[in-house]
């Protein structure tokens, strides 16, 4: 609500007062984007006279988010900035995934958080059997097709942040588009926002703490009734918010047309409701969909689907609104629900097992091509 309303001095106090600076390795992130917050309200004294109690002595090395904000401020950050040798023993994925691209990934280079965020799902999650939810490997590839193919104009939209780092990737490649990002964990929003500004596009990227329900209503305020539109919306929250997402989104006429609608695990752990709406209900006629298949990132033998889809409102009939009355059989809805309950459970302790993924990735491929999907 502080960041719909521009209260950047309210978003600063709530940043700096909240349970997330007592987590291991999250206290100076916290603080950090809290001083960049201030910045951006016009508080610039307060900004750096923050990053200076957290410096500490001039003579010490400063935190790599520290000294990154406190540069960008005018306030001269120590000249070397601390390097952790050694990852904190606890801490969660996310808090433990930006240390370990503040240590192994220089300032300033996108290309390299990138690859340090795969590096730490490759060699220090697989390992233990745990996953990292970013769109990397062979994923990468298709995120930088939809890349090319959207409309050159316009901004690019991220629904469901996490560490930010697709949103990392386009804007290094489309330097000169808006990246609007939207995140309802305030840890993750955190990490990404630290991670931009390590990444050198800080700048790019505005990252919107919410519910997508909440924000995507609200962009025309966050932005002065002046929302960006979008050439690329790459949806990457929960699945059964696609749809939905997607309706607003329209309704609220903030794509371009043209524009690319990039979906991730859409078949784990899944989004049949929105593939169907898309292949055959209310927006067969507004959009042409294509998906691709592909291995999970970091999970091998796991197959997953990404939705590729065009907007193409010029194409759509008169009468093709009335394809929003089709009903959604019944079967759809079943396997809605069940990609529900293994979300469910893979957020829970002890997530899901690789194995059991496959089991349910091939079960649900079956299931949707039987409704033609």
């Amino acid at each position: 609500e502080a960041e719909r309303r521009g209260d950047f001095g309210q978003c600063a106090e709530l940043l700096l007062n909240a349970t997330l600076v007592t987590q291991p390795g999250l206290a100076e992130a916290c603080g950090g984007i809290a001083a960049s917050r201030l910045a951006a309200g016009g508080q610039t004294e307060e900004a750096l006279a923050l990053l200076r109690r957290m410096q500490g002595a001039e003579d010490e090395p400063c935190h790599e988010v520290v000294g990154a904000i406190a540069a960008a401020c005018g306030g001269g950050a120590s000249a070397s900035s601390k390097k952790t040798e050694d990852l904190p023993s606890r801490g969660s994925k996310p808090s433990l995934s930006l240390n370990f691209a503040l240590r192994e990934a220089p300032r300033g280079n996108p290309e390299e958080v990138c690859a340090a965020l795969e590096r730490f799902a490759g060699e220090v999650l697989k390992p233990a059997r745990q996953w990292l939810k970013i769109a990397g490997g062979a994923k990468t590839a298709v995120v930088d097709d939809a890349l090319r193919s959207a409309p050159a104009s316009g901004a690019c939209l991220e629904i469901g942040t996490y560490l930010g780092f697709t949103s990392i990737r386009f804007a290094s490649r489309r330097p000169e588009s808006r990246v609007v990002t939207v995140e309802v964990e305030p840890e993750h929003a955190v990490v990404a926002s630290c991670l931009t500004l390590h990444a050198g596009v800080g700048h790019q990227v505005d990252v919107w703490t919410g519910h997508s329900r909440d924000v995507l209503r609200g962009l025309s305020d966050r932005y002065q009734g002046q929302p960006p539109h979008f050439a690329l919306v790459f949806m990457d929250q929960c699945g059964s918010r696609f749809w939905e997402d997607l309706e607003v989104l329209i309704e609220q006429d903030l794509l371009l047309p043209g524009a690319i609608i990039l979906a991730d695990n859409v078949l784990k752990p899944g989004a049949p409701l929105f593939l169907w709406q898309l292949l055959h209900g209310a927006g067969r006629d507004m959009f042409s969909t294509e998906i691709v298949s592909l291995e999970e990132f970091a999970m091998a033998g796991v197959e997953d689907w990404m939705a590729v889809a065009r907007y193409c409102p010029s194409e759509a009939a008169p009468s093709s609104q009335s394809s929003t009355s089709l009903e959604v059989p019944q079967e759809v809805l079943d396997l809605e629900w069940e990609a529900n309950q293994i979300r469910a459970r893979a957020a829970g302790p002890g997530g899901v097992p690789f194995e059991a993924w496959t089991a349910f990735s091939n079960r649900m491929k079956d299931d949707m091509r039987k409704l033609g999907i």
